[in-house]
């Protein structure tokens, strides 16, 4: 925090804490690509999204020919092509915010659907499916997944905060807010992409579970 600034600078080491290196100096929300070789994500303002070379020697602005005034959340595709991301006209998002993908190299820009949030309140990120032909979603609170072959989008369940895809791309899990006379509180569900066999796996009532992830084995 600089003079009524955030300043957020992306690093680099080795897992053992050595070598440490600077990488870039106004680079927020990174996502680094499957072949390790490119990392994206936005200014520290959000009004630009960013992609560079791992050393941070080769830096562009993908967002140039995009009309929009913020970015967030940007996520490569599984074979490391193309980017998610969620975009907005204006400074803050809204009701106006859009799911968003578009090429490495800034071509085939494609908007997915309008996407509702709480003002106030940070997105989640949309996720692509391992195989990179859908993306999962959250707006309105909402759970879909669009079929980037066919245009088809899939309402998959309502009140979700988080989710995560199966390894195999076949079942997703999700976080649902349920509402009791005592309250509020997450249980975890999962489903099928076609949302058949919606299942309640902890149905800990009062208790909230949250932040599910898969492993390859079992979910957590």
């Amino acid at each position: 925090f600089n003079g009524g600034d955030w300043v957020r600078r992306l690093y680099q080491m080795n897992i053992d804490g050595s070598n440490l290196k600077e990488i870039d100096d106004d680079l927020f929300d990174p996502s680094l690509s499957p072949n390790t070789n490119q990392i994206v994500g936005v200014s520290s303002d959000l009004s630009s999204l960013l992609l560079l070379d791992r050393l941070g020697l080769k830096k562009r602005v993908l967002s140039n020919e995009l009309e929009y005034s913020f970015y967030l959340h940007p996520k490569w595709s599984p074979e490391g092509e193309r980017i998610a991301f969620i975009a907005n006209e204006k400074k803050f998002p809204n009701n106006q915010s859009q799911i968003c993908i578009v090429d490495k190299n800034g071509k085939n820009f494609k908007k997915i659907c309008d996407a509702s949030f709480f003002y106030g309140v940070m997105p989640p990120p949309p996720i692509w499916s391992p195989d990179g032909d859908k993306i999962a979603y959250i707006t309105e609170n909402s759970l879909y997944i669009t079929n980037l072959l066919t245009g088809e989008t899939t309402p998959i369940d309502s009140e979700v905060d988080n989710f995560s895809w199966s390894p195999d791309g076949d079942k997703i899990a999700y976080a649902k807010n349920i509402e009791e006379k005592d309250g509020y509180y997450d249980d975890i569900f999962t489903a099928n992409i076609d949302r058949t066999d919606i299942i309640n796996i902890t149905n800990t009532q009062g208790i909230s579970e949250s932040r599910v992830s898969w492993s390859y084995w079992s979910i957590f």
